[in-house]
């Protein structure tokens, strides 16, 4: 889902691995190469023994900018309610009051929609936001320690673990400013869908509210590299 559309990377050489974080976040990057997608997704939030179920169509499209679009299908009380995201950029649409609004930078760290997600959770890039090092390195797998370059994130740094078979992460563990470990993010799932790799089934996890969050993908609503107009993702089109 990015990207959940997708938040990371630049980088130092440590001699002493097979490659260095640069070229690692980089085939991370190219994982999701693909100029459009778009998909059917369930969010489920679990919170002191209360479930939330919500369901929403995502588009990506990567042109001169990034571009994502969330609507939010179930239940009815939030239907045709939409993120839109270019960029740095998040727009969020309220079906209910008719209303647009441009996040702010703080409002980018808050919730989304009520889950264990940020709105800046789902805007991820793997060249450009962050710097790391590898810290760890397997048979399987590579563990990088990344830095986001804006220090307005909720975060300080990241542990990433990152597959070597399709440059997939399976887990993204979040610390903040005193190092403590507040939330975490695992992938399930993983299968070749049209040739790319995609996890179906993304958890997170708040350690310090309890809440989990599960974001699931229906296979067969998945597509890519489909031709789709920039119109599609404008303010104007959030008010459908």
């Amino acid at each position: 889902m990015k990207k959940i559309s997708v938040i990371f990377f630049m980088l130092i050489n440590i001699c002493a691995f097979s490659k260095d974080a640069s070229e690692i976040l980089k085939k991370m990057e190219d994982a999701q190469n693909y100029t459009t997608s778009k998909g059917e997704y369930l969010m489920v939030i679990e919170n002191k023994g209360k479930k939330i179920t919500l369901g929403f169509e995502g588009y990506h499209k990567k042109s001169q900018e990034d571009l994502q679009l969330m609507r939010f299908t179930f239940p009815p009380r939030i239907e045709d309610t939409a993120i839109l995201i270019k960029d740095e950029n998040i727009w969020y649409y309220n079906k209910r009051s008719n209303r647009v609004r441009l996040l702010s930078k703080n409002a980018k760290k808050g919730s989304m929609m009520g889950s264990s997600f940020s709105y800046d959770d789902l805007n991820i890039d793997y060249v450009d936001d962050f710097t790391g090092e590898i810290i760890e390195e397997t048979e399987n797998y590579y563990m990088l320690k990344v830095y986001p370059v804006d220090k307005d994130r909720s975060y300080k740094y990241i542990l990433a673990k990152v597959r070597k078979d399709n440059y997939i992460e399976e887990s993204l563990e979040y610390y903040d400013d005193n190092e403590i470990k507040y939330k975490f993010m695992t992938t399930q799932d993983v299968k070749l869908v049209k040739k790319r790799w995609v996890p179906l089934k993304l958890t997170m996890t708040d350690l310090i509210s309890g809440k989990v969050t599960y974001i699931e993908t229906e296979e067969k609503s998945l597509d890519f590299d489909f031709f789709i107009e920039d119109s599609k993702f404008s303010e104007k089109n959030l008010k459908k």
